[in-house]
């Protein structure tokens, strides 16, 4: 899925990805400084190195159980989202 960092801000705040399925985020950073995207909760946390833009990367993740999980910039804390991890397909 894509996802967008433009002017200190992602162009999404929500994300559903299918529960316990590896997932990947085609990260697009437009900016001129480092963006990363980390998704935590639950006891869950998955992690992504920052770089520099502009610049595209794709972050693979491991799957995720069922539930509601926030997603953010661990550079940037006030760029943050909802990925909603979703049995059945997302």
């Amino acid at each position: 899925m894509p996802l967008v960092a433009l002017n200190l801000s992602f162009d999404q705040t929500s994300l559903t990805v299918p529960a316990d399925s590896t997932f990947a985020i085609a990260f697009d950073n437009r900016d001129g400084v480092p963006h990363n995207v980390n998704v935590r909760g639950n006891g869950i946390t998955r992690e992504s190195d920052p770089f520099t833009g502009p610049a595209t990367r794709t972050f693979d993740y491991a799957g995720v159980p069922a539930g509601t999980y926030t997603f953010f910039c661990s550079v940037h804390p006030d760029m943050t989202g909802v990925l909603n991890s979703v049995a059945g397909g997302g």
